[in-house]
Order: structure tokens, then C-alpha cells, then sequence
């Protein structure tokens, strides 16, 4: 009996074209970088441009907050997204993503050296909290996924 399907010509083309399909998704996150600082003192005093995270700051022992920047990163499996907030340099590479979820890891470099390189499950819409640089006065990094395309 001759088998129904043969390697051939097709077959490379048909492969590249699953490939792509899979890797066509993108996912769209936020960063915010925070710098940190005055631990222990309360209340908080938090600027206006970060009102939006005032519930996920105020849980933190700092008592100080600066804006240090905000930053789209457009990422696929294919592609790393990079931005820069304040003296560190983010890599973001999609490990997966679903409907609602993805999975990311981020490269955190300060100049040419690797701070950190966690993998992060982010669902939509939630921000989730990264502490980098000194313990007294850290730059925290808020990470929200914006949209799965």
C-alpha cells in the first residue's frame, strides 16, 4: 500500500505557514517604572501620574514615589520587544500566550550588565510588581498586559 502523503516540494511551504500562524500573536504590555523610596513612612505620597496604581503602591513599605516613566512593548514569539525606564534597559521575549494570559521573560539590564531575567504569567488588565536596583530605594517596574492580538 503507498502511503497518502509523501514528503515533496509542498511540504517546507506548509511547515513555514503553521509556523508563522503560530507565531503571529502579539502581545501588548505596559511598564511603568516607579522610583521608590523613604521606607516605613506612611502615608504615602504618591503623584497624580500614578494615581492608577495607588492600591498596588500603598501595599509596599515605601513611602515616597517618582514617576520614572511609562512604556509600550509590542512583543511576539518571533520578536523581543526592548524599552528603556530609567537607568535600566527591559528585553521583553513572549513565551506563550492564551486568550486572556501570557507568559513573559524579561531581560533587566542596567548598562551592560543583567540585573534580573524573571518569567512572568501576566493576565489582562492586572498589574503585576517588580523591585529592582537598591533594597531602601528600588525602581519598581509595574507590568500590565494591554492586549493579546
Amino acid at each position: 500500500m503507498r502511503p497518502i502523503l509523501k514528503s515533496g516540494p509542498w511540504l517546507l511551504p506548509a511547515l513555514m505557514l503553521c509556523c508563522a500562524a503560530a507565531c503571529a500573536e502579539t502581545v501588548k504590555l505596559e511598564i511603568q517604572g516607579v522610583n521608590a523610596s523613604d521606607p516605613g513612612k506612611k502615608p504615602a505620597q504618591i503623584p497624580e501620574s500614578l494615581a492608577k496604581y495607588n492600591e498596588l503602591l500603598s501595599k509596599t513599605t515605601f513611602g515616597t514615589f517618582k514617576d520614572a516613566g511609562r512604556s509600550e512593548v509590542k512583543v511576539t514569539a518571533a520578536d523581543k520587544g526592548s524599552t528603556k525606564i530609567g537607568a535600566y534597559t527591559i528585553e521583553v521575549a513572549l513565551v506563550k500566550a492564551g486568550k486572556e494570559k501570557a507568559r513573559v521573560t524579561l531581560t533587566i539590564k542596567e548598562g551592560a550588565k543583567d540585573v534580573a531575567q524573571p518569567t512572568y504569567l501576566l493576565a489582562k488588565g492586572t498589574p503585576t510588581r517588580l523591585e529592582v536596583g537598591k533594597e531602601d530605594a528600588p525602581t519598581i517596574l509595574i507590568l500590565t498586559l494591554q492586549s493579546i492580538e
